[in-house]
């Protein structure tokens, strides 16, 4: 773990449920923020989310209720080194990529984060002279597909000016 970083939960694809072991693990540890990355399917969701720790969320296929519908369908945040790209399915996570411009100077680090596939993952995507991409899915606590077991992440940045690599530990619950 980065000794001055942003500790970021990474979650997707709760359909309805956040199980009691999702919320015990982030409010265990000391998170900077929640990000969902869609199918949450229920407004209580992001708000026990909420109480743990500010939390961004995006729509997911399956988020059609009302209360859901103001949910953006891409969220871009800068956090300390990094800027972030989130997105519910991969396809629209890498359309997001490819249209980035560049970075600001300082921001050596770009995370895609998507949710959809229910399967945890990571791979560098891309690296360039001046940033490198990752891309992550911290699969599904409570849905997991293609033999993953459920999972939730922990993604920890550098701090504004590290040029410390972000981290990410994927959690079996």
């Amino acid at each position: 773990m980065m000794s001055t970083s942003i500790s970021i939960g990474l979650v997707s694809d709760t359909h309805g449920y956040l199980p009691q072991i999702v919320i015990d693990c982030f409010a265990g540890r000391d998170l900077n923020f929640i990000i969902h990355a869609g199918d949450s399917e229920s407004h209580n969701t992001l708000s026990e989310l909420e109480l743990i720790a500010p939390t961004i969320s995006v729509l997911g296929n399956c988020d059609w209720q009302q209360e859901l519908q103001s949910l953006p369908l891409i969220a871009r945040r800068q956090l300390g080194n990094a800027r972030l790209v989130i997105t519910h399915r991969p396809q629209d996570l890498i359309s997001a990529l490819n249209k980035l411009g560049q970075p600001e100077e300082g921001t050596p680090f770009i995370v895609g984060i998507h949710g959809h596939t229910h399967v945890p993952k990571f791979e560098w995507w891309s690296k360039s002279p001046s940033t490198q991409t990752m891309i992550l899915c911290p699969g599904s606590p409570v849905e997991p597909r293609m033999d993953s077991k459920p999972t939730v992440a922990i993604l920890q940045i550098g701090s504004d000016g590290s040029g410390c690599a972000p981290e990410v530990e994927f959690i079996e619950l």
